[in-house]
């Protein structure tokens, strides 16, 4: 049972769109108040983007019956949440469901903005969408009781180090995108410069975009009982809860890199001073033509959307008749960061005998050739998390994995037992789901972002070399 942080999680496969939203409401709530929770203040919803998500008045009927739901456990509670390409939460990872994780915590405020018209200028949706955020958070701490508030920060600072106070980090923001379509692309690199440009880099920057189960039509975001497309959902979270977050992968460095000598944005036309397709093939060991087939040149075409759809219809797996996908799942690049952490990088398109990345790759970076072990990419996965998780009391989490490593798992026959593992991993109360991309200060591909918030709020270290004060 929780002390500072409540939380229930809930699902549901109910056809009608109304009664899976009012399912997986009403489950959460019965765990929430098992928890030993009353009235939930903030929840998180995930759903099937192609079940829940076939068209604009779906996921209304979903969005609408999820709200009403909520409204009447607390008329102000908050919420945020989209469609997916597959749920994950304590029930297992599944597909064709819904998911809902109620929260209750007086240790928590959180704001929500909402940047629009994405396509038009992506870095001002992030803009827009973190500066409404914060004006809303900034309402909700003068409804707070800002007397705990202060003691808490009192007790948390009153004898800390410089050193030890900058690991203090009391806000977050959780960020969903619509994500890309056969028609859109995503921008969460621009969103994400967006938000930096109103917050700096110092605060941490998670989440993910949405998916539709692979039909490539149209993603849904929602927040307090509205969808939106073509935007970005930013949640800015303030709260006293200790808090941890990062990204994970199976993925090792080989010894093959290359430079990049010539690149612009998402684009790199040249590695190595060499054309950027020629350098890849050489490196992958891949003549050009097993790249780039006739029947990959299909997912260029204008109805490419529609296909797909008739084809997954008829259960044929699309991904498998484009080679270079399978190629960016086995031989991804990664990228160092500050951090020394490898940033996968992976391409998804040729365009002449240039290269095009999910995400930015600036000149002068270098590329290394990631690998994975097939047979270990299970043990690893779960290695990663117990390290995260070591050391940390109960709370709850939330995962922002790859729809496409989780196709690839799929692939490999290991699904099933990734599944199992995960489920076993947890404890405590968790949500999440497969997108088109995941976003962690930047974004990222064939990975899980993973953020958990404790059950313990921020105090004094419990052990520590006191010193005598004049």
């Amino acid at each position: 049972m929780g002390k500072y942080l409540h939380a229930g999680v809930g699902t549901s496969k109910a056809e009608d769109p109304k009664e899976a939203g009012k399912e997986c409401v009403r489950t959460a709530f019965e765990k929430l108040k098992e928890d030993g929770g009353k009235k939930p203040n903030f929840a998180i919803v995930f759903c099937s983007g192609g079940k829940y998500g076939k068209d604009d008045k779906t996921i209304e009927k979903f969005v609408k019956s999820v709200d009403e739901a909520l409204r009447e456990l607390n008329p102000e509670i908050k919420w945020v949440g989209c469609t997916t390409a597959g749920e994950i939460s304590n029930y297992g990872a599944s597909e064709k469901s819904s998911v809902a994780m109620l929260l209750e915590s007086e240790y928590v405020d959180i704001g929500i903005g909402i940047g629009k018209n994405v396509s038009n200028d992506p870095i001002k949706a992030g803009e827009r969408g973190i500066e409404e955020a914060l004006s809303d958070l900034n309402m909700s701490l003068r409804k707070s009781k800002k007397y705990v508030k202060a003691y808490i920060k009192f007790l948390a600072e009153r004898d800390l180090t410089p050193h030890e106070l900058t690991k203090i980090k009391p806000y977050l923001v959780l960020v969903l995108c619509n994500g890309f379509t056969a028609k859109r692309e995503g921008f969460e690199d621009e969103i994400i410069e967006g938000i930096q440009n109103v917050v700096g880099n110092k605060i941490p920057i998670v989440g993910g975009s949405a998916g539709d189960d692979f039909n490539l039509r149209e993603n849904y975001i929602f927040a307090n009982g509205i969808f939106y497309t073509d935007s970005t959902i930013c949640c800015i979270i303030h709260t006293d809860l200790k808090f941890s977050y990062n990204f994970i992968h199976p993925y090792e460095p080989t010894e093959k890199y290359a430079v990049v000598t010539k690149s612009k944005e998402y684009v790199v036309e040249e590695l190595d001073g060499k054309p950027a397709f020629d350098r890849f093939a050489e490196l992958i060991g891949k003549a050009k033509n097993e790249i780039v087939t006739p029947i990959s040149k299909l997912q260029k075409l204008p109805f490419s959307d529609k296909l797909i759809t008739v084809m997954r219809k008829l259960g044929i797996d699309t991904l498998k008749y484009i080679p270079l996908i399978e190629i960016g799942c086995v031989t991804p690049f990664g990228m160092v960061d500050p951090k020394g952490r490898y940033c996968l990088r992976v391409v998804r398109d040729i365009v002449g005998n240039s290269l095009m990345f999910t995400e930015r790759v600036p000149k002068n970076v270098l590329l290394t050739l990631m690998s994975v072990e097939k047979s270990k990419m299970v043990k690893k996965e779960m290695n990663l998390f117990e390290k995260l998780l070591q050391g940390k009391k109960g709370g709850i989490m939330m995962l922002f994995s790859c729809a496409l490593f989780n196709w690839f798992r799929e692939k490999e026959g290991i699904k099933e037992i990734y599944e199992k593992e995960l489920r076993k991993m947890f404890s405590f109360p968790f949500i999440g789901f497969y997108g088109y991309g995941e976003l962690c200060d930047g974004r990222h591909t064939l990975t899980t972002v993973v953020v958990h918030f404790q059950d313990e709020i921020i105090t004094l270290p419990e052990k520590r070399n006191e010193t005598k004060r004049i």
